[in-house]
């Protein structure tokens, strides 16, 4: 059965299905799941086989970030050579079946009318356009005697670093590029349960002044910033709370944020223009941003991602040489 405006459902890939899971709101994931539901007692039926567990998978799971993240789990081990498992009847396939039966309910009811135009998001998969961002960040994790003195043809400003913060000058193009790592040791771990309780790392006041410190330093020069994780959703806050920074771009490495408390900044965030986003759909420290983000968004680049967990949340994949 079409639904009732008679359009068949879009094609999507592995990497827009899942990015369709990720911008589910709550109603929408409630129904998803009730779904998923009605497939295990036998009041609706797929259209293809699927597997009792993938369909008990997707019913329990806890949010749709934890979905994603479980399609992407599957999909690596089915493109394990060295494991003998296969994706057919799996959770992709069960997600992929629940959109079909959720599309052909349009129409029926206004309670499903937010699935119209739901599937004409575009994501596709690109990389980094200037990987120097996230070097700079990754020298920032590094102890200050240990930094590099260059990043291609940017040069470190030794007077300003900190063992957060790292500068670079570009004095041929009239550059200043600013680094903010994330966590690193156990003296961030309060930042970060902060975060998870409210959103605010608490760092805001003190990364500001430094930001403004380094706007003093070089006037007339073009400024752009970069962080990652706990410094990302720093520099998120501190740009949407301080309006007397001049820089021209942010870079918001996987943002670490909390989808259950106030997201008024993070959507802010999503409408300025000078935000750069830097994600990864299996990412679930990241992914709240997924669903905030609108199909016509620009500058939103999306990296692969891994069966590793760690390694879809860390720098190192914005680096074509790691």
């Amino acid at each position: 059965m079409k639904n009732l405006y008679k359009r068949k459902i879009p094609k999507r890939s592995l990497h827009e299905s899942v990015i369709d899971v990720l911008r589910m709101n709550q109603d929408q994931f409630e129904q998803f799941q009730k779904v998923a539901g009605q497939y295990q007692v036998g009041n609706q039926l797929p259209k293809n086989k699927l597997l009792p567990r993938s369909i008990d998978s997707v019913r329990t799971c806890n949010s749709p970030s934890e979905l994603a993240a479980l399609i992407h789990l599957e999909q690596n081990a089915h493109d394990d050579p060295s494991k003998d498992f296969h994706v057919g009847g799996g959770i992709l396939e069960t997600t992929r079946s629940i959109f079909s039966s959720l599309w052909n309910t349009i129409g029926l009811g206004p309670e499903f009318a937010d699935w119209f135009n739901f599937f004409d998001y575009k994501a596709e998969e690109n990389q980094i356009d200037d990987d120097r961002y996230a070097e700079i960040i990754q020298q920032s994790y590094k102890d200050e005697d240990e930094r590099a003195d260059e990043v291609g043809d940017w040069n470190k400003d030794d007077s300003l670093e900190n063992d957060d913060f790292s500068v670079w000058v570009d004095t041929d193009d009239n550059e200043v590029h600013v680094a903010l790592r994330g966590t690193k040791t156990g003296q961030d771990i309060a930042s970060d349960l902060k975060i998870l309780a409210t959103n605010v790392s608490g760092n805001e006041a003190e990364v500001h002044a430094f930001l403004k410190e380094v706007q003093d330093k070089y006037p007339g020069y073009e400024l752009d910033v970069s962080g990652h994780s706990l410094g990302a959703n720093t520099l998120m806050n501190v740009f949407e709370d301080y309006k007397d920074l001049d820089y021209d771009r942010v870079n918001l490495f996987s943002p670490g944020t909390s989808p259950i408390w106030n997201l008024n900044n993070a959507k802010e965030a999503v409408a300025d223009d000078k935000m750069y986003f830097y994600l990864n759909s299996g990412d679930i420290i990241s992914n709240t941003f997924v669903s905030l983000i609108p199909s016509d968004r620009k500058n939103v680049h999306w990296s692969k991602p891994t069966h590793n967990p760690l390694s879809n949340h860390g720098i190192a994949q914005w680096v074509d040489d790691v």
